[in-house]
């Protein structure tokens, strides 16, 4: 069965293919990069090969060949290994050979492999990469993959399918029209979205001390009912106003996000990761829902 993604077509192996790919024999019905296959992928392969199925294998939670649609060559393989267990989790790998690197196919493979995980009903897609290898650490977290754990060798991360978080954007009044452009990107993408008030600084209008107070009130409930806090900090500034919404997300348990490396001590000791704005609208591929 082939699964298609914009550039790319992730077909379901089976047993002959996937014989052929471990022996390096291709015949007339195979098209493959002059590099392929990757090394990486033959002990999976392999493993299918034992499993016995000469058809494509009836369910989704297996092993399929990368190909790049436009020349229908294979230039990787993805899959997943086994079926998700009794929390519903499934663990996913990739790779693509040297020739099609660069492309962007990675996220993109990626990202149709997280369909058909959750098309198949798994809750949680794990993976893991060694911990020099940023261009697959990049990948993980373009996709929406979150760090969970790391030992001097890898690190490791999980995806949860399904339910997206909702997010609360802060920043700077001087940054509102980046937020606005921010939150119709997410909701675009299926998200729900706090943001603050943008009417008082659209009119320019002086806002009193009451007023002040009402309007934060509003905007600290808005992060209470949140999952998380996005931060705009362009240039590492982030404010008196914002710090004190930091604070308060903070102290509730709620995960915080700065779009760049903040100049404050306390906000870099309450962030957890820091994250682009563009990076955080390809965690949430339309269709992903």
């Amino acid at each position: 069965m082939d699964y298609p993604t914009a550039r790319l077509t992730l077909h379901q192996l089976t047993i002959s293919e996937a014989r052929r790919v471990v022996n390096g024999c291709p015949d007339d019905r195979d098209l493959w990069a002059t590099d392929y296959p990757l090394a990486d992928e033959l002990a999976p392969l392999r493993s299918l090969v034992e499993r016995g199925f000469e058809q494509a294998d009836p369910q989704p939670f297996t092993l399929y060949q990368i190909r790049e649609t436009a020349t229908g060559e294979a230039i990787g393989g993805t899959g997943f290994f086994g079926l998700p267990d009794t929390h519903g989790v499934v663990t996913l790998g990739y790779g693509l050979v040297p020739s099609a690197r660069g492309k962007g196919y990675a996220t993109e493979a990626v990202i149709g492999m997280l369909k058909i995980a959750q098309t198949g009903g798994a809750l949680i897609v794990a993976a893991d990469t060694s911990i020099d290898n940023d261009a697959s650490v990049n990948v993980l977290r373009k996709t929406g993959f979150v760090e969970v754990d790391r030992t001097d060798k890898e690190i490791f991360f999980r995806i949860a399918l399904g339910a997206r978080p909702i997010i609360a954007i802060s920043c700077s009044a001087k940054f509102f029209e980046s937020a606005k452009n921010l939150a119709r990107d997410l909701v675009a993408r299926g998200l729900e979205v706090r943001t603050p008030d943008f009417g008082p600084a659209d009119f320019g209008q002086a806002v009193s001390a009451t007023e002040k107070q009402r309007l934060t009130l509003e905007y600290l409930e808005k992060v209470r009912t949140a999952d998380v806090l996005y931060v705009i900090d362009v240039d590492g500034y982030a404010g008196i106003s914002v710090g004190i919404e930091v604070g308060f997300a903070f102290a509730l348990g709620k995960r915080i996000i700065m779009s760049e490396q903040p100049r404050e001590a306390a906000l870099v000791a309450m962030a957890d990761e820091v994250v682009s704005t563009d990076h955080l609208i390809e965690r949430y591929p339309v269709g992903l829902a």
